[in-house]
């Protein structure tokens, strides 16, 4: 099966809410990047320390940038 423009980064109801727990022993929340890199794109965050982890696999295309 091919991948298409339905990644799993716009799909947020199916991503768990918390996320790993990050080295400070501290759970993560999915966040959405606003950047131009990742327009659109989930991603674990630390409270005290920022990004952690992609919560999808996918890489940012350009058509999430243009869906903003």
């Amino acid at each position: 099966m091919s991948s298409s423009h339905s990644s799993s980064a716009t799909n947020r109801a199916a991503l768990p809410k918390e996320g790993p727990f990050c080295h400070c022993r501290r759970r993560t929340s999915l966040t959405k990047a606003w950047t131009d890199d990742n327009p659109g794109r989930y991603f674990y965050r630390c409270k005290a320390h920022g990004f952690l982890v992609w919560a999808d696999i996918d890489d940012p295309y350009g058509w999430q940038h243009r869906s903003l």
